[in-house]
């Protein structure tokens, strides 16, 4: 359903479901509840300083879709506790060596390679084997983000994580990960058991992410379609600020910290084929194939996708852009 506001009489947008237009037919359709979202407002446009709204007028409202979930990503929540401040967001954390980051800023993807021909190629290319990530691995390069209160205004010390996190069940232990079942097979997953982040007072960091798992997906409601959901589980990200504060050098959340997850992909093997054996259908239908992306004369075909990462505490969305790339000659 979608609210048009025609600045006269309000109008409501909406597309019934087979349940609901069978209900409609037989007389006793009644909406008995519903739920808000704000997918469509980029709040980047809002003058906090000044609480300046009048840009987001400009916006368009969705149409009414009649797809599960084709809308509502970002549906407003009612936590329990009417004096919650601040709610935890997620975020990547791209401050290790051994966590992937983007190469430039544009595009803004994460690259993953599809086989060994196609990381030595980006190996030399790109200087570094942290600017992506390689399908299988379980011991190398991996993709972390983290939850926390990304306010640089709290204090970064345990006291602040209860305060803030801890007792008002802010903690996201689990996270929904949901990625497009047409490329990704399964996912890699951090240990939970084993794998630990953490600082000592003098600032020196201790970390273990080193071998992941895999996850099969599990049954839950897709977020979309072709896409397969995993549950992934983590840790405690006790990075505190000391006496020396320069604590944010191992964390993207400049706020108190709540855990910290690290994931790699499994690629479908059809899209890991090397240059001697042709490509995969997939890379010219939903992508595109002989790309020169880093000067020179080496092409590359490419996927495109997307990974959604939700807390399931806090119902904390993030999107992460990946690409697939596979070295495809000169």
């Amino acid at each position: 359903m979608a609210f048009l506001d025609n600045s006269g009489t309000i109008i409501l947008d909406a597309i019934l479901t087979d349940i609901g237009r069978k209900r409609m037919a037989q007389g006793n359709f009644r909406v008995s509840k519903f739920i808000m979202a704000d997918d469509e407002l980029d709040y980047s446009l809002v003058d906090v300083d000044s609480a300046d709204f009048s840009k987001l007028e400009t916006l368009s409202f969705f149409e009414a879709f009649n797809a599960e979930n084709a809308v509502i990503t970002y549906d407003l929540k009612d936590h329990s506790s009417d004096d919650i401040l601040y709610i935890p967001q997620i975020k990547v954390n791209e401050k290790r060596g051994s966590f992937v980051k983007k190469y430039t800023s544009e595009p803004v993807f994460y690259y993953i390679s599809v086989n060994d021909e196609t990381t030595s190629k980006l190996k030399s290319l790109l200087g570094s084997s942290e600017y992506f990530l390689e399908n299988y691995n379980v011991d190398r390069t991996k993709l972390v983000f983290e939850s926390g209160i990304d306010n640089s205004e709290i204090p970064r010390d345990k006291l602040a994580r209860e305060r803030y996190i801890l007792n008002y069940n802010l903690l996201d232990r689990y996270f929904i990960i949901n990625c497009d079942n047409r490329f990704i097979d399964k996912l890699l997953i951090i240990k939970a058991s084993e794998a630990f982040y953490e600082n000592d007072p003098a600032n020196n960091i201790f970390f273990n992410f080193e071998v992941l798992q895999e996850a099969p997906p599990v049954s839950l409601d897709k977020i979309l379609k072709n896409f397969n959901s995993y549950i992934a589980v983590g840790v405690d990200n006790n990075v505190f600020s000391y006496t020396t504060g320069a604590d944010n050098i191992h964390s993207s959340i400049s706020g108190p910290r709540g855990t910290i997850c690290g994931i790699n992909l499994i690629l479908k093997k059809e899209l890991s084929i090397n240059t001697s054996s042709g490509r995969d259908f997939r890379y010219s239908k939903f992508g595109q194939t002989d790309q020169i992306l880093f000067g020179g004369s080496d092409k590359f075909d490419l996927i495109d996708t997307t990974i959604y990462v939700q807390g399931i505490s806090t119902s904390a969305r993030l999107q992460i852009p990946i690409r697939i790339l596979r070295y495809a000659g000169t």
